[in-house]
């Protein structure tokens, strides 16, 4: 990978973080001429899969854009299972046809993996035993010991396919696209002085940059640059630019793109909620993973009487009514627009409905019933097949399907305080708690 696109960044200016890099005219090779166009992936709103065969079938004639479009769908793990690696081979063959917004994609790869990113796990070369020894030597063997975890990282028979220096690649490909008059390099620029170096005001001179080259590519039509020159804009202005950044916003969306819903919401906190939930009904991964139920003014707040089993029944319908909504919701990107990262956010979610309903049983209530069951069974086969060794996405999956952490935060909720025993009372179909004897038995 290294190598590969070493060519595209020979005569990069060699800029430092005091002299930002300006728009300069530069060559580079173009895609084939009988190569057909092809749309971005939020102008396909819901329809991912669709997408996904039109690049494949793109692909093969030579655009870069479909090549382009499958790397950004690797990377968030839309239809693609999500994969670094596989995401990065995609931009390659982007930038190598000509792409000058694959150089950020790939920078964007490179950045959020700060210094070393791993490629492979266990596939690089064969370890020799005494430079394990000489790791191991040292630290203490023993569970208790704060050694445990580094002893395990140490229990390697291969090394790992590893880049390295990869804040300092970011940065060139990232000047690589200014340079090629793309204004989303000047955006990664000042998210890596914003983020990773600290610097603020380097962070503002970028996003100043960029709002005149995405001003240019936003008018063409470009919903993606309106969002960005939107983001620009408030981290300049900031509370000042509040209002003209939510029109930009909402000019992204009049063109298509989903995701500026979740700006907007960055930008009101009050509609948040609102916000996201009409950017994931078009298909937004972003709106959906952020999406929030509210426990605000839930009945019967307090976790005193706790053994009064009416008063937890009548919570726990109110929290399962707001929950289902937001998984309903959820439900909708992760499966049929393929949204794998928001497959996790569901996951977790579908666990605090086995949750409550192990403590209060709703299974009676007809209107949670499709919950439960997708709850209990349906969603682990998907789960299932998208599990793979040694991958971080897997790892998350694992922890979502189980979400005890999650559980802890609902605990001052008496809904959650306790199992409660139903040998004696039971939640009904209407949702009302009735005595097991008052209960009809239904005739044989």
């Amino acid at each position: 990978l290294q190598e590969s696109h070493a060519p595209l960044l020979q005569g990069t200016s060699a800029n430092t973080s005091q002299n930002p890099p300006q728009a300069t005219q530069t060559t580079q090779t173009t895609q084939s001429t009988t190569a057909p166009e092809v749309k971005p992936l939020w102008k396909y709103g819901a329809n991912t899969l669709q997408a996904f065969k039109d690049y494949m079938q793109a692909k093969d004639l030579g655009s870069a854009s479909a090549w382009l479009e499958l790397g950004k769908m690797a990377v968030e793990g839309i239809v693609l299972y999500p994969d670094n690696n596989v995401a990065m081979r995609c931009f390659e063959k982007a930038i190598e046809l000509g792409s000058v917004q694959a150089l950020v994609e790939l920078g964007k790869v490179y950045m959020e993996n700060r210094d070393t990113q791993v490629l492979e796990y266990g596939s690089g070369e064969v370890i020799s035993g005494q430079e394990v020894i000489h790791a191991l030597n040292p630290l203490k063997d023993d569970l208790e010991s704060e050694d445990y975890l580094t002893i395990f990282k140490h229990c390697q028979v291969f090394k790992d396919k590893t880049l390295t220096n990869c804040q300092e690649k970011a940065k060139e490909l990232f000047e690589k696209a200014v340079g090629l008059g793309e204004g989303r390099g000047y955006v990664g620029l000042a998210k890596m002085f914003e983020y990773y170096k600290d610097d603020d005001e380097m962070a503002k001179t970028y996003y100043t940059q960029a709002m005149q080259s995405l001003k240019t590519q936003a008018q063409k039509g470009d919903g993606e640059a309106y969002a960005l020159w939107g983001v620009a804009l408030k981290e300049v202005s900031g509370y000042r630019g509040k209002q003209e950044a939510m029109q930009l916003h909402q000019k992204a969306i009049d063109l298509g793109y989903a995701d500026a819903y979740d700006h907007l919401a960055d930008l009101d906190y009050e509609r948040a909620d609102d916000y996201r939930k009409q950017g994931a009904r078009l298909g937004s991964g972003k709106c959906a993973r952020f999406l929030r139920f509210s426990t605000d003014n839930l009945p019967y707040e307090g976790r005193d009487d706790l053994e009064n089993f009416e008063l937890a029944a009548k919570q726990a319908i109110e929290f399962m009514d707001r929950l289902m909504e937001c998984i309903q919701i959820q439900k909708f990107v992760a499966l049929h627009c393929r949204h794998h990262q928001v497959l996790l956010r569901l996951l977790e979610n579908l666990s605090l409905v086995r949750a409550i309903n192990g403590r209060i049983g709703l299974h009676n209530i007809e209107r949670y019933q499709p919950l439960l069951e997708l709850a209990e069974s349906k969603i682990y086969k998907i789960a299932d097949a998208l599990d793979r060794q040694n991958t971080r996405f897997v790892e998350n999956m694992g922890a979502s399907r189980w979400c005890f952490d999650a559980l802890n935060r609902y605990d001052n909720l008496r809904a959650f305080a306790k199992p409660y025993d139903d040998g004696y009372k039971k939640v009904n179909a209407k949702g009302e708690v009735e005595r097991i004897s008052a209960i009809r038995r239904p005739t044989r």
